[in-house]
């Protein structure tokens, strides 16, 4: 049994592998304005999954360096109005902002991962996996991860959001398939620069949900009989 879990897990990672697309050219200091701050059109659309993976810092400690409520740097997928995820400020209304990261499927606002508080100086990895269920013909779930770990990025499990059209202010899409994915900048002002590292930026692939699920699972139980072994 631990042969047949092994052989999946390491379907798993070599699916993943093969199919990441590294993005040259965003690496970059992002502020402003700008609806296409950078964007790439991939080698073919995709139409089942589609997961991005990127790190960044931002600078801004003090009053005028600081994010004010909707300043966000977004990595959205289709158009620059289309499902997005990356830092916002989070004022909910009030004085008292916090920096997070946000996952939206369409739309203005977002659901935030709670507790992110990102601070200023430090990098963060973020990862995101688009895609649809239930039969849906356009995309309808967005999952989103804050410094996640390899098995997270591997299998797809444990998110610490996700965006949903039943979930109020994750919004929606009319979205089938994505070819084209980008950075979008709001408010970033007042010395306020987001870094993201080239290096670091890939966007997945991804099987469609019934083979994500049984690898899923599969990698799951190699770890359960790991753990076993150890004890």
């Amino acid at each position: 049994m631990s042969k047949l879990l092994a052989f999946f897990a390491a379907s798993a990672l070599s699916m993943s592998a093969a199919s990441a697309t590294p993005l040259a050219g965003f690496s970059h200091q992002y502020s402003g304005d700008n609806t296409s701050a950078a964007s790439y059109t991939l080698p073919t659309a995709d139409k089942d999954g589609i997961s991005i993976d990127f790190t960044f810092n931002f600078t801004g400690t003090t009053q005028t360096g600081s994010l004010e409520d909707n300043d966000y740097l977004g990595f959205w997928f289709g158009n620059s109005t289309g499902p997005s995820i990356g830092l916002k400020a989070n004022c909910g209304g009030g004085k008292n902002c916090t920096n997070d990261v946000y996952v939206r499927l369409g739309g203005s606002d977002g659901v935030f991962i709670p507790n992110s508080n990102l601070t200023a100086g430090q990098d963060y990895r973020v990862f995101g996996y688009l895609y649809k269920t239930n039969g849906s013909a356009v995309y309808n779930s967005f999952d989103a991860w804050l410094n996640p770990t390899n098995f997270e990025v591997n299998t797809f499990l444990g998110q610490d959001a996700r965006a949903i059209p039943s979930v109020s202010l994750a919004g929606s899409t009319t979205l089938t398939s994505v070819q084209t994915v980008g950075f979008r900048t709001s408010g970033l002002d007042k010395g306020v620069i987001v870094n993201v590292t080239s290096a670091d930026l890939n966007v997945n692939a991804v099987p469609e949900p019934g083979s994500l699920a049984l690898i899923s699972l599969a990698m799951a139980g190699l770890g359960f009989a790991r753990r076993r072994k150890r004890a």
